[in-house]
């Protein structure tokens, strides 16, 4: 397990199955049923043609007990495309579902995914609602990549020295999810966020969120774990629960909870030590 990917090509390193070893080979997604994708500008990736094709790493989550796989690249959230039979039933009685991908909207930017009722004998739109899927972001990023050459060359370590950052992914979050959900909530229909339950569990504890269960209130979060199937030597996307609130809920994101506030003899003394140092280290600095 240790600190390092969990899949590789949409397979744990360690499954030395046929479709794995042809994943590698061929740099394969099995979640877009082609080629990966993901591309990475490292400098180990230079002139290569061999696409990043890590989907998820292990990493702690919050509560530190134990890590868990933490899915990185926002393909892997395309499984069966459990994601959108999650979310389907909040269009009621559909004529026939159409999932748009990567609609551009000037005013917006672009949304993830549209997924539409739609009417094809008149035709015409009946309902719609809009879709965002957020990976986390990590840091020392070069450590997965070497990570990943390792592993072709069967020398993956048992940790890297790579990070998780959920403070820069709810920062990116929180942007897109108030411009656009705004947009979504004058049209009167829903917009959902794709995330997974280490994510969630983050923006629970760092801010001040309160939601309410299912996908009723204007702005929800679809919320996904990544669970190893010991039968199939694979990781299954699972949908585990929906939380929905209003854009005024997800307004108080803007203000993280700080849940112990230093005392101010408290920076002070951190301030002195600080002070020291710099008369130590260069005396001339201080004037």
């Amino acid at each position: 397990m240790g600190h390092r990917p969990s899949e590789i090509f949409g397979y744990p390193p360690e499954n030395s199955e046929m479709e794995a070893l042809r994943s590698r080979r061929e740099y394969l997604c099995p979640f877009l049923h082609g080629r990966c994708t993901k591309k990475s500008t490292h400098y180990l990736l230079e002139g290569r043609k061999t696409p990043f094709g890590v989907c998820s790493v292990w990493h702690y989550g919050r509560t530190g007990r134990e890590p868990i796989p933490h899915i990185i690249c926002p393909a892997r959230f395309q499984e069966s495309n459990i994601i959108f039979q999650s979310t389907s039933g909040i269009l009621g009685s559909t004529r026939r579902l159409i999932f748009v991908p990567e609609v551009k909207v000037s005013e917006l930017g672009t949304v993830d995914w549209f997924v539409v009722n739609f009417n094809p004998e008149k035709p015409e739109i009946i309902n719609f609602y809009g879709l965002e899927v957020m990976a986390v972001s990590t840091t020392m990023t070069g450590q997965i990549v070497k990570a990943m050459l390792d592993s072709f060359k069967g020398r993956l370590l048992d940790k890297y020295g790579y990070g998780v950052n959920y403070r820069q992914v709810v920062s990116r979050m929180i942007v897109q999810l108030l411009k656009k959900g705004m947009a979504f909530d004058s049209w009167g229909r829903k917009f959902i966020w794709v995330i997974q339950d280490a994510l969630y569990e983050y923006m629970i504890s760092a801010y001040s969120l309160e939601l309410k269960d299912g996908l009723e209130q204007p702005v929800g979060l679809s919320v996904f774990s990544l669970t190893k199937n010991e039968k199939s030597n694979r990781f299954d996307l699972q949908h585990i629960y929906d939380k929905s609130g209003t854009l005024e809920d997800f307004t108080r994101m803007l203000a993280p909870r700080l849940t112990e506030v230093p005392s101010e003899d408290r920076v002070k003394e951190i301030l002195v030590q600080k002070i020291a140092k710099l008369q130590l280290g260069n005396p001339t600095s201080l004037v």
